[in-house]
């Protein structure tokens, strides 16, 4: 099956704080988005893989089911259908870096 680790090291993207908010809600309670995707991404591991990766969710507060990354087990997956670029690299790393960097530096302050 596909699989692909993108380097977050490098291409960084242009996205607004909108988009790149609007694109995390997408990333919970997504079960029945991504039972419509063939493609999915994490933006913790920055991988790309096909949906029949993916065997474990979690349910949120509202008890819909969030899907867990294959690779690294973080609720940080995006699906194809969701809209947004998954498929471009600079997308993904530059998710990593809001969602997850930058929180690290804001948290040792």
């Amino acid at each position: 099956m596909f699989e692909y680790t993108l380097d977050i090291g490098s291409r960084m993207g242009n996205y607004s704080q909108k988009m790149l908010k609007d694109a995390h809600k997408h990333s919970i309670n997504n079960k029945d988005e991504l039972a419509d995707s063939y493609l999915c991404a994490c933006f913790h591991c920055c991988t790309l893989f096909a949906i029949e990766k993916i065997t474990e969710w979690t349910d949120q507060e509202t008890g819909l089911p969030t899907a867990l990354c294959p690779v690294c087990g973080v609720d940080a997956v995006l699906g194809n259908r969701s809209g947004f670029p998954i498929h471009e690299g600079g997308f993904i790393t530059t998710m990593h870096k809001h969602w997850f960097r930058d929180a690290k530096k804001t948290k040792k302050k």
